[in-house]
């Protein structure tokens, strides 16, 4: 099973090159990934990291033992994604939840300053100054992460075609 993943913080353009990928073999799918478990994540009352990490592992699970036959599984998100936004439960500790999980053959890191990406996000949505944190101290464990997993980063200011071709040139590596 080859896996590219997409990470990034909320705002990143993520979900908008993944969105543009059509090419054939390649199966494209975001977390979280079944309907249950979006409604579970998404309701106020899963707020603890540790919870929000096993929820995240379990939907993975399922998802995984789902998918259809394809030469190459483009995700917009995995389990780095758990590692970033639930760091408080212990990044290590993370890691080892997610590790009986295919590693991705390449994980692309678009990276995005965190002004940026709270200016591409509905501000109605989030206490502003809560969410500038939060992102901040993503972003630092996803570049720590990069250095650590040799990631691929990607500037999140360029054009998204930009962004695009080269997304599509490390996904015909990988084909």
């Amino acid at each position: 099973m080859k896996i590219l993943a997409l990470e990034g913080i909320d705002g990143a353009g993520k979900t908008t090159l993944a969105g543009m990928v059509k090419v054939p073999g390649v199966h494209v799918s975001a977390e979280p990934y079944t309907e249950m478990y979006t409604k579970l994540i998404e309701s106020s009352r899963w707020k603890d990291p540790v919870e929000l990490a096993l929820l995240f592992a379990a939907d993975r699970e399922i998802h995984l033992k789902s998918l259809p036959k394809a030469s190459l599984y483009l995700f917009d998100r995995y389990f780095f994604s758990s590692v970033a936004y639930q760091y408080e439960a212990g990044i290590e500790w993370v890691l080892e939840v997610n590790r009986k999980f295919p590693y991705p053959e390449r994980t692309v890191l678009i990276d995005l300053p965190v002004e940026l990406a709270l200016a591409r996000i509905s501000a109605d949505k989030f206490d502003f100054q809560e969410k500038r944190e939060k992102l901040s101290k993503v972003r630092e464990i996803y570049l720590y992460l990069a250095e650590k997993f040799d990631f691929i980063i990607l500037d999140g200011r360029e054009p998204k075609d930009v962004l695009y071709s080269k997304l599509e040139g490390i996904i015909q590596e990988l084909l």
